[in-house]
């Protein structure tokens, strides 16, 4: 089976590791049965991603709506492959930045996986990949990787709960950390 076709989560919960690691493999030039050999390993226990019938033709708005509701990723995986297919890498690149301004706040997403794997498909360099590799279908590429890593951060999407902070920050390092050092803020910590 292809990686599009394994859903990203798998056991209630757990990441799909496979595409990422098969990555990680051929960039570090594995040999195709080693890599045959880590999909054969990884794949009976994924879920197979499952297409319904009905498939909705999400609009942007739509897509946004459906922001950390995990559910919906087929369509998910749908919209994102749809945006991306035949732009220029500039277009592309425009429209994984908005992207990202939109899903950075909740990059703790499934412990950080949705970005992980985006970070995966974006260092690809398909022209280096293992040509024979069966389980990709002879490609490993961000065509089919960035929908995925997008549509997976829309759907596990979680932002983190950050304390509030009364500091200015500055944009020299030595300066802030000389604030927090000099604040009279009562500390946080147990036994202080």
């Amino acid at each position: 089976m292809q990686p599009v076709q394994w859903a990203p989560e798998f056991n209630q919960g757990l990441t799909n590791h496979l595409p990422m690691a098969i990555q990680a493999l051929q960039s570090m030039h594995a040999t195709t049965a080693q890599i045959s050999r880590l999909s054969s390993h990884l794949a009976p226990s994924l879920d197979v991603l499952t297409t319904p019938a009905n498939q909705k033709i999400l609009s942007e708005a739509h897509v946004k709506a459906l922001v950390g509701k995990r559910s919906h990723y087929s369509e998910l995986l749908n919209y994102f492959t749809q945006l991306l297919s035949g732009q220029s890498i500039e277009q592309q690149q425009t429209d994984i930045s908005k992207w990202l301004d939109f899903l950075l706040p909740g990059l703790s997403a499934a412990a950080f996986h949705p970005m992980i794997r985006l970070a995966h498909a974006i260092s690809s360099d398909s022209e280096k990949s293992t040509k024979e590799t069966p389980y990709f279908n002879n490609q490993y590429d961000k065509e089919s990787e960035i929908p995925h890593a997008l549509a997976y951060w829309v759907f596990a999407y979680q932002k983190l709960a950050w304390p509030a902070n009364q500091l200015r920050c500055s944009p020299s390092l030595s300066d802030t950390i000389h604030a927090l050092i000099n604040s009279d803020r009562k500390s946080t910590r147990l036994n202080s």
